[in-house]
């Protein structure tokens, strides 16, 4: 996208933000319509016969990464985005033009200026993935837990407040550490990459 001509970029980056103008909720049930048996995804590998039986993918941990990765991908996509658009590209023809291969030119020079973008991301992703309770609950049953449905269980069900409160802490000191990593990694102390 970053490389693209201004009209096609603004369109492709409406598709990425569409996602955000439905409640995370509803498109979680929107998975379970694909994943369920003899849902979208059974009937569509059932007709162009790659499995002979439905799957049984709803209520597992892949179908929760799914959901993971559907609710906060464009978080990373958006953060990578603003890096990848306020590059030099003269680089990267400069490294190709000194004889690297492309994978040396993306490791040597795109992925080193593009790095506080996809730090961002990453730390963008970390802190909304505590909290998605809803998805392991909706996608995984009560099969799945993750830190925030133990944080959810132990305020609403169990009433251990102070158990929930010393999870919660524990998750803002690793989000400390992370934007700690940020700034060494990248020598900066403002988060590139948030729109």
């Amino acid at each position: 996208m970053g490389k693209l001509p201004p009209k096609r970029r603004g369109r492709l980056l409406l598709l990425v933000m569409i996602p955000f103008y439905t409640s995370s909720l509803m498109r979680m049930y929107g998975w379970i319509i694909v994943f369920r048996a003899n849902g979208l995804l059974d009937k569509l590998l059932l007709s162009l016969h790659v499995i002979e039986r439905p799957l049984k993918l709803l209520y597992t941990y892949p179908a929760v990464v799914v959901g993971m990765v559907y609710a906060l991908l464009p978080f990373m996509m958006l953060s990578v985005y603003s890096s990848v658009e306020k590059m030099d590209w003269t680089l990267v023809e400069a490294a190709r033009d000194m004889g690297a291969s492309p994978s040396a030119a993306f490791f040597t020079v795109t992925l080193p200026l593009t790095m506080p973008g996809l730090m961002t991301g990453v730390i963008l992703s970390f802190v909304p993935s505590m909290g998605l309770f809803f998805v392991a609950d909706i996608l995984g049953g009560n099969k799945i837990v993750l830190v925030g449905n133990v944080i959810q269980e132990q305020l609403m069900k169990v009433h251990d407040w102070p158990f929930a409160a010393a999870l919660s802490v524990i998750l803002m000191l690793m989000m400390t550490v992370m934007i700690a990593l940020y700034r060494r990694l990248t020598g900066s102390s403002e988060m590139e990459g948030m729109i």
